[in-house]
């Protein structure tokens, strides 16, 4: 169940919500509002304010993994970068080494 879902169900305001976690309305609102995804210690804190009704599990998103994905092929490019970086560099140092000579 979503945080909203059980808010609305308890006729609940996000005072009280707040309260019981303990965080402050505005921590509630970011996580009803904006988007925003609690710490993990937090999603165990709402998972207890509300019974076991909110888990751990209704805050992951569905596309966590397309997110990881990119994540990783990001790392990769970065990595290529780098090592085109280091190459680079390596043919300056070779470059100026001959000069000195």
């Amino acid at each position: 169940m979503k945080l909203q879902q059980y808010l609305d169900d308890n006729i609940l305001e996000i005072k009280e919500f707040a309260a019981r976690v303990p965080v402050t309305e505005h921590t509630v609102y970011n996580w009803l509002y904006n988007g925003v995804t609690p710490l993990r210690i937090y999603q165990l804190l709402i998972q207890k304010a509300s019974d076991g009704q909110v888990t751990q599990k209704d805050w992951e998103k569905k596309n966590d993994k397309k997110k990881a994905n990119r994540r990783v092929r990001s790392a990769e490019d970065n990595g290529m970068r780098t090592a085109k970086h280091l190459d680079a560099n390596k043919a300056l140092k070779l470059k100026s080494s001959k000069k000195k000579r």
